[in-house]
């Protein structure tokens, strides 16, 4: 996933105001944290969000996964967050009863095919513009930003157990098949 996408300078100004100025406390975990937890909670105590492309999605990922993609999933369906929509849009009805239970569950963020730490310590490339300039953003850099902003909106939520994956669903994939 790294198709550059163009991003207009009022989507990156709506995901600035929504993160705001106040910090935002983003955790991370990494493959082996994942696959321990994957053994550990009930699928009932654990919801994962995959924010990459349906195409990777589809190619790859946790059972039980919620595929969030990048390529229909707009920064306006988790700023202007309505539960129904977001469901009948994103939630298949295996995942409804585990989604609705998010505020009590671990939740695991997948927003890369590869390890991206480099990303993650550029965070502001991803809500910045200047004045009424275009960007162009990888589709990880995407998939992260949309990560980003449901950490948000689950914080706005009182949610305390999110964490976004650092190691990317390909380690995932090869250490645990």
């Amino acid at each position: 996933g790294n198709k550059m996408m163009k991003v207009s300078y009022q989507i990156l100004k709506e995901c600035a105001e929504f993160i705001g100025s106040a910090p935002l406390k983003i955790q991370t975990t990494n493959a082996q944290e994942i696959y321990n937890n994957l053994q550990y909670f009930k699928p009932s105590e654990l919801v994962v969000f995959d924010f990459r492309s349906r195409a990777a999605f589809e190619s790859c990922h946790i059972r039980d996964s919620i595929s969030i993609p990048l390529d229909s999933c707009t920064p306006s369906d988790i700023i202007k967050f309505n539960e129904k929509k977001f469901i009948e849009c994103f939630v298949p009805k295996s995942s409804v009863a585990a989604f609705k239970g998010r505020k009590r569950c671990l939740v695991i963020m997948i927003p890369f095919e590869d390890p991206s730490l480099n990303l993650l310590s550029n965070l502001p490339k991803l809500f910045e513009s200047s004045e009424n300039l275009e960007v162009e953003l990888r589709e990880d850099e995407i998939a992260l930003r949309n990560s980003i902003l449901f950490t948000k909106h689950l914080a706005s939520e009182r949610h305390r157990n999110t964490y976004v994956c650092r190691s990317g669903m390909k380690s995932i994939a090869e250490k645990y098949p």
